[in-house]
């Protein structure tokens, strides 16, 4: 269902577990929602839980449920509009949501309207009190829920037209097997995708920079465990034959014995090397 073009895709096997250790005054989160995008998404998903309070059974299943979070690259809006999809019960219709919504003690001020896409709708949904507006639908078991109306038609037409996408490429595939199973995320970057969200919000001194980072690999996955002061990130890359990464694909490595001689509370050591010491020495000798 994800369409083929996200910038990285975030991963969870339980989202209540991973939202709550989020909520819990996480000091890495509460930095990471001074940057507005992840503010909006992260006002986006506690909106939505607090509708469906109101229904225990339907939040109860979100929060259980398995969560992927797609992120999108949209120079031409400046956002970079997002897509969620978790499971929810397969007999539940987009009419019943909306009676779920127009129930709770946020009704009063949603407005709603419906688009057609096929055999499915599209709820588009709007707060008038806090200005928030988000897009669902529900296909085979599966709710969708993004800042994007056209990002949440795209979605559906991959999935009910069958269209590949990128999680059958095989660099996606090669990184997707080093995930681990004992972990609070998933995260998959996609580089060439993510130079162009990042370069949205860049400083227009440094755009050429950024444009650097789409050819260092193809994918990454990095497994993600949160502590309240530390983010713990473990993974692998995956480069092709034209990028950086792939420079080094075939070197090996040196033993660095002379680390062995530090003082065991050493916090930094820099270190120089030379392909050739004598020349080195020599010129910096006549420079002197």
């Amino acid at each position: 269902m994800i369409p083929d073009t996200p910038a990285f895709v975030l991963q969870t096997d339980e989202h209540g577990n991973l939202y709550n250790k989020l909520s819990q005054d996480n000091e890495i989160y509460t930095s990471l929602k001074a940057i507005k995008p992840i503010a909006r998404l992260d006002n986006s998903i506690k909106q939505f839980l607090n509708i469906t309070e109101s229904n225990q059974e339907l939040n109860n299943k979100v929060l259980d449920s398995p969560l992927y979070l797609a992120v999108y690259p949209d120079s031409a809006s400046g956002q970079c509009p997002y897509l969620l999809l978790f499971k929810i019960q397969k007999a539940l219709k987009i009419g019943q949501i909306k009676n779920i919504i127009t129930e709770s003690k946020y009704g009063k001020s949603i407005k709603f309207s419906v688009s057609a896409i096929g055999n499915s709708n599209i709820l588009n949904v709007a707060d008038s009190n806090s200005g928030q507006q988000f897009h669902m639908a529900v296909a085979h078991g599966v709710a969708l829920l993004s800042s994007s109306e056209n990002l949440l038609r795209e979605a559906l037409n991959t999935y009910f037209h069958e269209k590949s996408n990128f999680t059958e490429t095989n660099d996606f595939k090669k990184v997707a097997k080093t995930s681990g199973k004992i972990v609070d995320a998933r995260v998959y970057i996609n580089y060439p995708q993510l130079t162009k969200l990042l370069s949205t919000y860049a400083n227009p001194n440094y755009k050429k920079d950024f444009q650097q980072l789409s050819h260092f690999a193809h994918w990454t996955e990095t497994d993600l465990l949160l502590k309240s002061k530390n983010l713990l990130l473990s993974g692998y890359t995956c480069s092709g034959p034209q990028d950086l990464l792939s420079q080094y694909s075939r070197r090996t490595g040196e033993n660095a014995d002379i680390y062995s001689l530090f003082p065991f509370n050493s916090n930094i050591s820099l270190n120089k090397a030379y392909q050739d010491f004598s020349k080195a020495a020599a010129e910096k000798q006549l420079k002197n």
